[in-house]
């Protein structure tokens, strides 16, 4: 199962079991093979994101929760 469809299945259980107005779901990964080898290469690290809801539907909304997404994803690569 790839990253997309990891993320999509739990957007979908919590619509299911939570019944929330909207859902946003965002992991940011590191690609290890990179890390493993020793190279911190830039560019290594990924950012992905599924919506459902209020915030797929709503342009305003989804902008405001993945702009929250990417200063937390910024934050993060600084504490790295």
């Amino acid at each position: 199962m790839c990253l997309d469809e990891a993320l999509d299945e739990l957007a979908e259980h919590f619509e299911e079991h939570v019944a929330p107005r909207g859902i946003g779901v965002v992991v940011v990964a590191e690609h290890t093979c990179m890390t493993l080898r020793g190279a911190r290469a830039g560019g290594s690290r990924t950012v992905t994101t599924a919506v459902r809801g209020v915030l797929g539907e709503n342009g305003q909304e989804r902008e405001e929760f993945l702009a929250s997404t990417r200063q937390l994803a910024r934050s993060d690569r600084r504490q790295a």
